[in-house]
């Protein structure tokens, strides 16, 4: 029996392509697709229309929805903006705190 070819879909991005394929990305990854986009949107709170397009890359995710997706499903602002996956560490954070306070 021959295999089925599965046509890969076709995605219309817009300007905004890198961030929406990494929002993508990462929803993929962290839930090996058992969560489509509407429940991802709509667990974090953001309106799943909104968010779609925000994958779509046709409009780039509003600072107040990243912060949602970060606080509900961990994603970093820099990852999602940037594309970094490195975060500073609790140690570089408390160093910078003390340099703050003695500048």
């Amino acid at each position: 029996m021959p295999k089925k070819k599965y046509k890969q879909r076709k995605r219309k991005f817009g300007k905004h392509r890198d961030v929406g394929e990494r929002l993508e990305a990462y929803r993929l990854a962290r839930y090996h697709q058992s969560m489509d986009w509407e429940e991802y949107a709509s667990s974090a709170g953001i309106d799943a229309h909104a968010y779609r397009q925000n994958e779509n890359g046709k409009v780039r995710i509003s600072i107040d929805n990243a912060l949602l997706l970060k606080a509900k499903h961990k994603i970093t602002l820099d990852w999602i903006y940037a594309g970094d996956d490195v975060e500073v560490s609790r140690g570089c954070v408390e160093i910078i705190s003390q340099l703050r306070k003695h500048s």
